[in-house]
C-alpha cells in the first residue's frame, strides 16, 4: 500500500505508512497499524531512500520516527504509541486519526503496489 503524505499543525509534514501484513492468499490486507514519520522531504516522495530504515526493527532509533497509531475499533477507537525521537501533540494525533479514518473509509484511495 502507498504511504500517505500529509501536513499537521499547519507546518509539520508527515508520512503515514500502513504496516502491511499479507493475508492467507498473500494479498495485502487493510492494516490496523500505521507508522508515523516526520517527512523532511515535504511530500516529494524521497522517503524511498529511507525504506531500509523505515522497515527496520530498530526504527525507534530513526530521528524522524514519531510512533504509530492503531485502529482499535473501526471508526471509534484509535490509540497512539509514542516511540522514537519525536512525540506528537494531541492536535497532531487527532489530525492524523482524521486522515487515517478518511483513508479507511474511501476505498478509492487504497493504492496497492
Amino acid at each position: 500500500m502507498q504511504p500517505i503524505f500529509t501536513t499537521v499543525n499547519e507546518d509539520f509534514d508527515v508520512i503515514i505508512i500502513p504496516d502491511i501484513n499479507p493475508g492467507l492468499d498473500h494479498h495485502p490486507v487493510l492494516t490496523h497499524t500505521y507508522s508515523i514519520y516526520r517527512d523532511p522531504f515535504h511530500g516529494s516522495g524521497k522517503y524511498i531512500q529511507k525504506e531500509a530504515r523505515i522497515s527496520s526493527p530498530d526504527r525507534k532509533n530513526d530521528p524522524d520516527y514519531c510512533g504509530f497509531i492503531t485502529v482499535e475499533r473501526e471508526g471509534k477507537s484509535f490509540s497512539y504509541t509514542p516511540e522514537g525521537a519525536i512525540s506528537l501533540s494531541t492536535e497532531a494525533i487527532q489530525e492524523l486519526i482524521d486522515v487515517i479514518h478518511h483513508y479507511r473509509d474511501t476505498s478509492d484511495l487504497w493504492a496497492i503496489e
